[in-house]
């Protein structure tokens, strides 16, 4: 903030005042009693501030200064959108203390299931000789419903084909599916990760046939549903820093490419688009306002 001149009457010093915030320079003046000093938030607008100064004392009536009604409304919508933002305001690490404290029996749940059909699959002995995989794999639809098991249609994101495999979505699976559980609750981590893994799997099905596993859909569409709602709703508590989605979208690439041989492809593209579109209410919602 830098000192521009001197107004030694009050009522001049609100009407300069009002004058230069309606030409967008914010500035404060001090009352005579304090010295009367005009000044200026940027410094940039120092030159261009003591010119005007000089005209406004010359003729300090002219019309051009009458804008007293211009500048209460702005200073109101000012004010207005300060205390929005401290609505908006997250303070990232008490949200994460508290969700550490919050449920989480749903993402937990879906972390253990797919730890033990990856130990049932690897010793079927232990189930006397159960074909864990086979119980669980995905039918497509007419299938699905012809014969009246339609949790095929999600449990197929609990069968993985490897230890990395694995480890890479229940490391994501617990990052992003905390958040959502913890804001949410239980019930709309269950609908959502349900839903995507539908969506996913008709995808994946549509382009290379029923011959698929992983959580890895599901991942990709909380990736999305927690992206959209961090960016447009910050005030909800989500929140994914650059390096994360930087890693995912870099993964999803990565595995489009052909480079990693066999992926799920349109299951990672079908959960992602699935969980944007679950996801992205404050968007619209801020398109409309």
């Amino acid at each position: 903030m830098r000192k521009a001149g001197f107004i030694d009457d009050r009522a001049l010093a609100k009407r300069f005042g009002d004058y230069l915030l309606c030409h967008g320079v914010g500035n404060r003046i001090d009352p005579p009693e304090a010295g009367g000093g005009v000044w200026v938030h940027d410094e940039e607008h120092v030159s261009e501030v003591v010119e005007q100064l000089q005209l406004f004392l010359a003729d300090p009536g002219a019309p051009q200064y009458n804008r007293a009604r211009d500048a209460e409304v702005l200073r109101a919508r000012e004010a207005a959108e300060q205390e929005l933002a401290g609505e908006r305001y997250v303070d990232v690490r008490s949200t994460w203390a508290e969700s550490g404290k919050s449920r989480t029996g749903i993402t937990a749940s879906l972390i253990v299931v797919c730890i033990a059909v990856a130990i049932v699959g690897a010793q079927p002995d232990l189930m006397r000789g159960f074909d864990v995989y086979r119980a669980l794999r995905f039918y497509p639809p007419e299938l699905a419903f012809g014969t009246g098991q339609l949790w095929r249609l999600v449990t197929w994101c609990f069968i993985h084909s490897g230890l990395m495999h694995l480890g890479f979505n229940m490391m994501w699976l617990w990052s992003l599916g905390r958040q959502v559980e913890s804001i949410h609750g239980p019930w709309r981590m269950a609908a959502l990760c349900c839903g995507i893994a539908i969506v996913s799997g008709l995808a994946q099905n549509f382009w290379q046939g029923p011959n698929f596993v992983g959580m890895s859909g599901v991942v990709y569409g909380l990736f999305g549903y927690v992206w959209l709602q961090a960016r447009y709703a910050p005030q909800s508590g989500y929140f994914i820093d650059s390096l994360n989605s930087l890693i995912l979208i870099g993964w999803l690439v990565a595995c489009m490419s052909g480079a990693l041989g066999g992926v799920a492809n349109a299951a990672h593209v079908g959960g992602l688009l699935a969980g944007a579109a679950l996801g992205s209410g404050p968007f619209w919602r801020s398109r409309r306002s």
